[in-house]
Formats: structure tokens, C-alpha cells, sequence
């Protein structure tokens, strides 16, 4: 399916979670490429993962026909990604290669037509933080529950890691051997992960966050919108 393009008006002008009533006429008449529903039927947007360089990633599903970004909280302003258009049916990842400028939070938002089917965990990352040898690769996901999942490569020399919060409250220490964590989450929380060889800090990541409770999908993800409100 070709990549949907929205102009201005498209937006919602009351907030970044809906298309405008132009945005959903639009989304509307495009003839989407996707199967009926049945009892194995799920939305797509399930396992929502952010990475700090931007790239996230998803599951598929079977019921979407589209999907959007919602970029929030960025120093420069709301936005919708991708810039002027939505993602198709198929899509599983997306990278946002503009800087965080210090802050931002991403939702995924499924789509069938002009209807909003749900809408992921709210998930962001903080830049201008990482220095020296740092972890590669640093994500974290929810997965729809109040765990985050982080993971990570290793930078290479590490012989532990320690995961700081980002007032600089120590979460966790781990071997030179990790690559994952489960840590419980009631908040919205910002980790930066640091790897060590013996007493000597080899370098940091820059900041991950979660933000538990946000996501409207179930386990089938068969549920419908949290971000629910009127699109005007």
C-alpha cells in the first residue's frame, strides 16, 4: 500500500492523538489491502519498542490498515509521523532520525480506514546524555504491563553495568554478560544505562523512558482506543 499523504488540515486540530473529519474522509477512501476479521484477527502495534537513537518497532496484526505516530512532548511542538503521511498495514518498525532535542515521548496509533483501533504505551527517549564507550542498542518496551523490558548490546571491555534512573538513583547492577532486564514500572521512569570494567565507568547511554498503564491493547489486541475522544 502506497504511504498516505496528509497535509495541514488533516490534523486534529483539538489534539495529536486523531485525524481531522478531512484526515478520516481521507483514510476513508483509500481500498485497504487487508482480510476480514475472524477469531484470530489481532491489531498490530503490540509490543511497541523504543530504541534511543529512535528506531522503534512493533508486531503485525491483521485488522490495521494503517498506522501513526504521535510525537509528543518535543521542544519543537506535537507532530504525526511519518512527516505528512501514515505508515501501511504491513510496517513493523519506523526510525525517527530527528534529534530528541533534550525530550520525546512516541504512541502508536492502528488505524482500519478512518477508524482508530488502539493505541500503543507511551514510550520516550532523552539525548545529549550518552558519553565514552557506551551500551549499543538501548530499548525498552512494556508490552501493555507495568514491566519494562530493556535491552542491550554490549560496547565491548564491559565487565558490569549499572542502571541509573535519571535523577541518579541506582536500579539495578549486572555482569559484564547481560544484555536484558525486567524492571517493575508505576511511573513514567527514564533509565541511562552505564558499563563498567572493574571500578572504571567505560560510558553511558543516553535516557530510555516508560510510562505504564498507557497502552489500550490486550494480549489479543482486541481492544479499543485509550486515547478515545471526538476528532474534530
Amino acid at each position: 500500500m502506497a504511504q498516505i499523504d496528509f497535509v495541514a488540515g488533516d490534523v486534529s486540530t483539538r489534539d495529536y492523538f486523531h485525524p481531522s473529519l478531512a484526515g478520516q474522509q481521507k483514510l476513508a477512501a483509500v481500498s485497504w489491502d487487508v482480510g476480514p476479521f475472524g477469531s484470530g484477527a489481532t491489531i498490530g502495534g503490540r509490543n511497541f519498542m523504543l530504541e534511543t537513537n529512535g528506531t522503534m518497532s512493533w508486531t503485525s496484526g491483521t485488522r490495521q490498515s494503517a498506522y501513526v505516530i504521535a510525537r509528543l512532548f518535543s521542544a519543537t511542538g506535537n507532530s504525526y509521523l511519518p512527516p505528512g503521511g501514515a505508515l501501511p498495514a504491513t510496517a513493523v518498525s519506523y526510525v525517527d532520525s530527528a534529534p530528541a532535542n533534550g525530550f520525546v515521548c512516541y504512541v502508536l496509533i492502528a488505524f482500519r480506514g478512518a477508524e482508530a483501533l488502539g493505541n500503543s504505551d507511551l514510550l520516550c527517549r532523552a539525548d545529549q546524555i550518552a558519553s565514552g564507550t557506551a551500551p549499543r542498542n538501548f530499548r525498552v518496551g512494556l508490552g501493555g504491563s507495568g514491566t519494562a523490558t530493556l535491552t542491550w548490546n554490549p560496547p565491548g571491555g564491559q565487565t558490569a553495568y549499572a542502571l541509573f534512573t535519571v535523577d541518579g538513583a541506582l536500579t539495578r547492577t549486572f555482569d559484564g554478560t547481560a544484555t536484558a532486564a525486567a524492571i517493575p514500572v508505576s511511573a513514567l521512569t527514564c533509565w541511562v544505562l552505564v558499563a563498567f570494567n572493574g571500578s572504571l565507568a567505560l560510558g553511558n547511554t543516553d535516557a530510555i523512558c516508560a510510562y505504564p498503564g498507557f497502552s489500550s491493547f490486550t494480549s489479543s489486541g482486541l481492544s479499543g482506543l485509550q486515547l478515545a475522544g471526538p476528532a474534530r
